[in-house]
């Protein structure tokens, strides 16, 4: 028999298990139920049963006394609706259907056997359990003697149990939805990446979600507290006169502030703000969803440097290439004008000095070039210590005599692909940027390391060659060290304009990155880190 009419639905929805002891609960309500009304109405048994499976399966929920050994007295004993004729009819027409002389033409053959087993039962009253105009269970009274007929009260009580039995379970659905909802709102949450709070209308906490409290790093929990002990110091008078538009706003609000977790890291937060309010107007709580806008503005931070560094480079190489042009005339005048004058001649010195300074302009000029990348790159596969090795005499020559210098190069697959001219230009840059340091003398050192590194941001760690530059200098201060590879920047009133800019251009152009560790008083030092080359087979 088809047994899934419209009308017929499941007692406990399929996701019933959000409240974990609903069941037992409801068997414990409905078994005290039962009790009253055997005892009340003179019946020799009362039970209620559910329907589950789409309407497939009758399950019984509680029984009275009595009804032991049947298959209404065993709580959790089920069998297929369609054993029951008169219970698919009554669900159907969601009346009462009551039989005073139960006979096997009531029932299939299934259905006489369910009420055959236990005690003899000769007359039953089955009231359908409605919710939202669905039949979900019958409440069954039972009778064992015979000729005993079920009156208009026993009906009336029996529907009343039924109508009963209804509301609670209408009101167990909606619980279960609530709680479902409630459960799934908070997966959302802690799955989604935005920070969600909740707050009174003080700023005090009521929810922080995972997100939030693993960005502020207080993994021990957030409410409670005052949530503008988490704002920026500079942002919190700001954040205070924002607070009083929303208590007082009936709209979401756009904002935008910074976080600081207890390390004193930023984050920049764009929020949206909803004040909730109930049906009076009255403000209840806050609600705050924040997005960490960090990264992003790191990244368009990044973009700004690079268009600045790249209109730099650009004019810098338009400077140097003029600049270049009208050095060779100087340079080809000056030199000619001092083949024709004799070295006693009165004009020979000043000549000379003209040359000199025009060499000098022409080196500048260079220095531009490289800062500019426009120079030529012949790269070579060397080893570092063979390229310390050429060049110390050089960078000793260069140094004052109270400033020694050191080479520690004992790394093995040292191997790099540089431009040997481009690579003397860093170490003779990095280690006179050093001996300036030491105006009353010092030791430099500069040795090599491999280390495993990324050498930009987000990229994978790969084997690195690290050239080390160490001094026993005056240290450079936190504020500087941003700042000493910009071109022209210096501490000095006479510094060396674009050396440590060219240094960084250069290293840019080997795919290189240059970290500086520094602490005023303590020295300095300068890793140079170049990608690991093999050597040619």
């Amino acid at each position: 028999m088809d047994t899934s009419q419209e009308h017929v639905g499941s007692g406990v929805p399929s996701d019933a298990g959000v409240l974990l002891d609903e069941r037992e609960n409801l068997a414990n309500v409905f078994g005290e139920l039962c009790a009253v009304a055997r005892q009340g109405l003179a019946l020799d048994g009362c039970a209620v049963s559910l329907i589950e499976d789409d309407g497939a399966v009758l399950r019984t929920l509680a029984a009275s006394d009595g009804l032991q050994g049947s298959l209404w007295g065993q709580v959790g004993a089920t069998c297929p609706l369609g054993d029951l004729p008169m219970a698919v009819e009554a669900a159907r027409r969601q009346t009462t259907w009551p039989c005073d002389d139960l006979s096997s033409e009531h029932m299939s053959p299934e259905g006489a056997a369910h009420f055959s087993k236990g005690p003899r039962i000769r007359s039953v009253c089955l009231v359908p359990i409605v919710v939202d105009d669905r039949t979900v269970g019958f409440v069954w009274g039972f009778q064992f003697g015979p000729g005993r007929a079920y009156d208009e009260d026993t009906r009336g009580a029996l529907e009343a149990i039924g109508w009963l039995a209804g509301m609670v379970l209408k009101h167990v659905r909606i619980s279960q939805g609530l709680a479902l909802l409630g459960q799934r709102y908070r997966e959302l949450v802690e799955m989604s990446g935005d920070i969600v709070f909740t707050w009174r209308h003080n700023g005090e906490i009521l929810y922080a979600s995972p997100a939030a409290c693993r960005l502020c790093d207080a993994e021990d929990g957030m409410v409670g507290r005052d949530f503008v002990d988490w704002v920026h110091p500079d942002d919190r008078q700001r954040t205070r006169e924002a607070w009083e538009r929303w208590t007082a706003s009936t709209e979401p609000l756009g904002f935008r502030n910074r976080l600081v977790t207890r390390a004193g890291k930023e984050h920049r937060i764009q929020w949206r703000i909803h004040p909730v309010r109930d049906p009076s107007g009255r403000l209840t709580h806050i609600q705050g969803i924040g997005r960490d806008l960090t990264a992003r503005y790191e990244l368009e931070e990044k973009l700004r440097a690079a268009q600045f560094s790249e209109s730099v480079v650009r004019l810098s190489r338009g400077l140097a290439h003029k600049f270049n042009n009208m050095l060779v005339s100087v340079l080809g005048n000056a030199s000619v004008l001092a083949n024709q004058l004799e070295k006693g001649h009165p004009w020979r010195a000043m000549v000379d000095d003209i040359v000199q300074g025009a060499e000098r302009a022409a080196r500048l000029t260079r220095q531009l070039l490289t800062y500019a990348r426009s120079t030529s790159h012949l790269p070579q596969r060397r080893r570092l210590r063979d390229l310390l090795s050429e060049n110390f005499e050089l960078g000793q020559t260069a140094l004052p005599s109270k400033v020694s210098l050191q080479i520690h190069a004992d790394t093995e697959d040292d191997w790099i692909e540089t431009d040997p001219k481009q690579f003397q230009q860093v170490a003779l840059n990095l280690v006179l940027n050093a001996a300036e340091a030491m105006p009353d003398g010092g030791r430099i050192t500069m040795r090599t390391d491999r280390v495993a590194c990324a050498l930009e941001s987000g990229s994978p760690e790969t084997e690195c060659v690290t050239l080390i530059v160490e001094d026993t200098g005056v240290g450079i201060p936190p504020e500087d060290q941003e700042l000493m590879f910009d071109p022209f920047f210096s501490t000095k009133d006479l510094g060396r304009g674009l050396g440590l800019a060219a240094v960084q251009g250069i290293v840019q152009a080997h795919r290189g990155k240059i970290e500086v560790e520094s602490t005023p008083g303590e020295g300095t030092i300068v890793r140079v880190l170049f990608p690991m080359s093999s050597p040619r087979e």
